[in-house]
């Protein structure tokens, strides 16, 4: 049987070896399913279904993963969202069809651990008898949920009667339920409650656009938390080299105000088409506090193009052009953002805050006006507010957002050959009061660890397993976690706090003998040689490998 890629001894196995040649390939834009392109069915009543694949839209290319179905736009009828393995990770494709005669929504409300209403099921049946049923469900698809909301379509103008047979066994009738409209069926007061939706989310919401987001032609990502990035290196315009952004730029220079970095090229036909109506708006823009600059992808043998081009156009700003080592950080930084090993498009534009932390991306021709209202973004807004802006719709999170992210983008940064970058943001990019959730602590210990700053480290993985505590321990990483800590006081030869953590996990896991390993370590290392002989027998007897790798690490530690 294959090994987890968890596995404790950290077997490369053909399982992990496998699944790490698919991430490559699936990171260079190549594809698993050799693109067969995606089918859709519609049922026609009788039992018979029709292909719908190509008229719907829902035939696409790219290796698709999951789908479900549910109404985004709250326009009673269904649209679909679907993950994919490569990028774009999720499409929203709405439903724009011809609006049929009517609908209900429905949603059901149980009692007690049956809140969801799962297992109930629920009939329609409408004035002229017309029926359907369903049964609300746990799990829709491949790793998928779909919503509360269950539609049904109905006669128009006709009034429905719900029959719900709970879980339970309880039956209720809920009456005079109208099409076009959802209701809330509560088994406990059973009676039909309507529901009016808020407003749309901000990404539907034309109403609210202007506040935060809307589609547009280009690739827009908004970061959940702000990225940190390492020092960006370019060469102005008069040729000399300037240091912008990044964890070692110059504190004075991080105000309050975002910074605009619009990276192009001169034989880019939509860079060059976009620039007059950039430069336009980034001269409003610079009236206003934002720094905004203009970096060319192009050899120096092209300035004089690049320079005349911007001169045209009237760039306001800073301008110049990104070197080698410079480029390759961004490319890193696209690849970390899109999971892909593709390099960067032009034109792309970044928005830093006044920290030189990224927070938002765009790809492609850019809307002046979606970037001008994401400079709020550049702000400090409140987390939970931040990350309202970088999801698709309002929901309900498990986890306290973070404040500041990096741990993965340093991991990229080091897989890329770009180990002084990766030091930088490890050093210098990470505050522990920035960060808010046990896994981010975690993280940060990993990144101080590997620093050798191990006294901080243990501190951060103690700070974590509080902080789980504290909330109910609803990460599921508790025992990971506790190992990982046990680890660091066993090499920090901190022997009473180890051995207390070891016992800890012994207890937990009695079947665990990597546990029983790093408790024979400490045992020995206090002298508590009757409790170590006796680990060691019993070890001997359950798990000789294991008992053959104490004996060497007590072996190493004694000489």
């Amino acid at each position: 049987m294959s090994h987890s890629p968890h596995s404790e001894d950290g077997s490369k196995d053909a399982y992990l070896l496998g699944w790490r040649a698919l991430s490559r390939h699936l990171r260079r834009g190549l594809s698993w399913s050799g693109h067969e392109r995606d089918t859709a069915f519609a049922g026609l009543g009788d039992g018979s279904f029709v292909d719908v694949s190509s008229i719907s839209g829902l035939d696409l290319g790219d290796d698709g993963r999951s789908a479900v179905t549910l109404d985004l736009d709250l326009d009673g009828d269904l649209d679909v969202l679907r993950t994919g393995r490569g990028t774009p990770r999720l499409r929203c494709l709405l439903n724009q069809s011809e609006p049929h005669g009517g609908f209900i929504g429905i949603r059901l409300v149980g009692r007690g651990a049956m809140g969801d209403g799962i297992g109930a099921r629920v009939e329609l049946t409408a004035k002229d008898g017309a029926m359907s049923s369903w049964v609300r469900r746990a799990g829709s698809g491949f790793l998928a949920q779909e919503g509360p909301w269950t539609l049904s379509a109905t006669p128009a103008g006709q009034v429905v009667v719900a029959k719900v047979l709970w879980p339970d066994g309880e039956s209720q009738l809920f009456a005079d339920l109208l099409p076009g409209r959802r209701y809330v069926l509560r088994q406990a007061s059973g009676k039909a409650q309507r529901f009016v939706p808020p407003g749309l989310s901000p990404l539907l919401d034309g109403e609210h656009s202007k506040e935060t987001s809307k589609p547009t032609v280009s690739g827009r990502l908004v970061a959940s938390a702000p990225l940190p990035i390492p020092m960006l290196l370019i060469h102005d315009q008069d040729g000399a080299q300037r240091r912008i952004l990044g964890a070692l730029s110059n504190p004075a220079d991080r105000g309050g105000a975002p910074t605009l970095l619009h990276v192009f090229s001169v034989d880019c036909a939509p860079c060059v088409a976009g620039l007059p109506a950039l430069a336009k708006s980034a001269t409003r823009w610079v009236a206003g506090g934002v720094k905004v600059m203009a970096l060319s992808l192009d050899p120096s043998s092209e300035q004089l193009r690049v320079e005349g081009l911007l001169q045209k156009t009237g760039w306001p700003g800073l301008r110049g052009r990104i070197p080698e080592q410079s480029l390759r950080i961004l490319n890193a930084l696209d690849g970390y953002l899109s999971d892909s090993d593709r390099p960067m498009v032009s034109p792309t534009t970044y928005m830093f805050d006044g920290r030189g932390r990224l927070v938002a991306l765009y790809r492609g021709p850019l809307d002046e006006a979606q970037v001008e209202a994401d400079f709020g973004l550049a702000t400090a807004l409140d987390p939970v507010v931040r990350r309202g802006f970088a999801g698709l719709r309002p929901g309900r999170w498990v986890q306290a957002p973070v404040k500041e992210e990096g741990a993965g983008f340093v991991s990229v940064l080091k897989l890329r050959g770009l180990g002084d970058a990766a030091k930088e943001l490890e050093a210098l990019a990470f505050e522990v009061q920035d960060l808010d959730s046990p896994g981010a602590l975690v993280e940060m210990a990993r990144a101080r660890w590997l620093q050798g700053q191990r006294e901080a480290a243990r501190q951060l993985m103690v700070d974590a397993l509080s902080l789980d505590e504290q909330s109910g321990g609803r990460s599921g990483l508790r025992i990971t976690w506790l190992r990982s800590l046990a680890s660091m006081e066993t090499i920090l030869e901190h022997d009473q706090r180890a051995l207390k953590l070891w016992d800890q996990l012994l207890e937990a896991t009695p079947e665990d003998y990597g546990v029983w390993v790093g408790r024979g370590v400490v045992l020995h290392r206090m002298g508590k040689v009757v409790d170590y002989n006796q680990l060691l027998g019993e070890l001997t007897e359950k798990a000789p490998e294991f008992a053959a790798q104490l004996v060497d690490l007590v072996d190493k530690g004694d000489r």
